[in-house]
């Protein structure tokens, strides 16, 4: 029993140095963000069509990470771009019991988030414009899941960020109704993990009723074959 007790303290001992690593892994990750964000004009007139764009770490703005006993090393970390309030130039009364007093339609809360588990490693997230008028069926999409820091290169998170953008436009009130935006999302969807084993099942599904279609053909030609008679 020693030996299996020596082996299982192995490999949890073998997890734990890696999930440290990652987390060393996370600081070099957080400066390639830095960098990306940086090539991305946050307040510019572009920005502010889609409500300015933010870059932010749990750690700067929580005050569960600025105890003594807590340090980058030891927690587990997350950055977040996202946008501020979005004015859409519509007034309205909508769900309101002042209807002499109507209020301008905003929406916010679109964001990309980098999220690092316990084990170190990160899951990257997309969740969409909400209004006080409508949102899409969708809380978020998950676009990455499991990834080391060190696979988050500048060309990846690029890469994602351009994904983020397009994403708030997709998910805008303004853009409702278009389908290029509805295939987008669509598109995400099929992308998301959580919806794999569905995927799984449904391409199973269709595989087994091409297998007794052909299994049919199959016996049916065997009929025929056997009693030397064609329906040709």
């Amino acid at each position: 029993m020693n030996i299996s007790l020596g082996i299982a303290a192995s490999k949890l001992r073998n997890a734990q140095q890696q999930a440290d690593i990652r987390r060393k892994m996370w600081l070099s990750f957080e400066e390639r963000l830095k960098v990306v964000f940086a090539e991305i004009d946050s307040c510019g007139r572009d920005a502010d069509e889609l409500g300015t764009l933010h870059l932010s770490f749990i750690h700067s703005y929580n005050p569960a990470y600025h105890k003594p006993w807590v340090n980058r090393l030891n927690s587990i970390n997350q950055a977040q771009v996202s946008v501020g309030w979005r004015r859409l130039r519509v007034w309205h009364t909508i769900g309101s019991d002042d209807m002499a007093n109507p209020k301008e339609a905003m929406e916010a809360e679109a964001g990309i988030s980098f999220s690092q588990n316990i084990t170190g490693k990160i899951m990257v997230a997309l969740s969409p414009y909400k209004s006080d008028i409508a949102k899409v069926d969708e809380e978020n999409f998950i676009l990455v899941y499991g990834a080391n820091p060190n696979d988050l290169t500048e060309k990846a998170i690029r890469r994602l960020l351009k994904t983020f953008l397009r994403y708030c436009v997709a998910t805008s009130m303004i853009s409702a109704g278009n389908y290029r935006d509805y295939l987008f999302r669509q598109w995400l969807h099929f992308r998301d993990i959580r919806n794999r084993r569905i995927q799984k099942i449904a391409i199973f599904l269709f595989a087994e009723r091409v297998l007794l279609f052909v299994l049919a053909a199959v016996g049916v030609w065997a009929t025929f074959f056997t009693a030397g008679k064609w329906p040709f």
